[in-house]
């Protein structure tokens, strides 16, 4: 986890205002959760332990949420699973970044989960 801010646009956003209040809390978490990329790896146990350690809350219904409004990016690139949250350099700007030793979304092997189901869509394309 790592200390980020929260700019003021952050509550602007049109994607935020739809979300719920537990997936905009939970959003807030993934800021801190990812690296300074904006990458995680999709890993929901952890996830749920790291942001809502004592909270009885389904974390991947959350995710989903976030998935489907277009808030995180959910994909794969060799069988592992990662997330991505692809407005993070408009909202966060890390001091002294470090590479991102995940992939990004935006490569042409990713296979990108959309609209908060488990089926993929090839080529890195997203889905509406």
């Amino acid at each position: 986890m790592r200390i980020r801010s929260i700019r003021p646009e952050f509550w602007e956003g049109q994607k935020v205002r739809r979300l719920s209040s537990w997936a905009r809390l939970l959003l807030l978490g993934l800021n801190n959760y990812c690296d300074d990329e904006g990458r995680a790896e999709w890993d929901l146990p952890i996830i749920k332990t790291k942001i809502f350690p004592t909270d009885r809350i389904s974390i991947k219904k959350l995710m989903m949420e976030l998935v489907s409004v277009g808030a995180i990016v959910h994909y794969e690139v060799h069988g592992k699973e990662y997330l991505a949250i692809p407005n993070w350099h408009d909202l966060q700007r890390p001091n002294r970044p470090q590479a991102s030793k995940f992939p990004s979304f935006n490569d042409a092997s990713v296979t990108v989960h959309t609209q908060g189901s488990d089926s993929p869509n090839q080529q890195g394309a997203i889905s509406d």
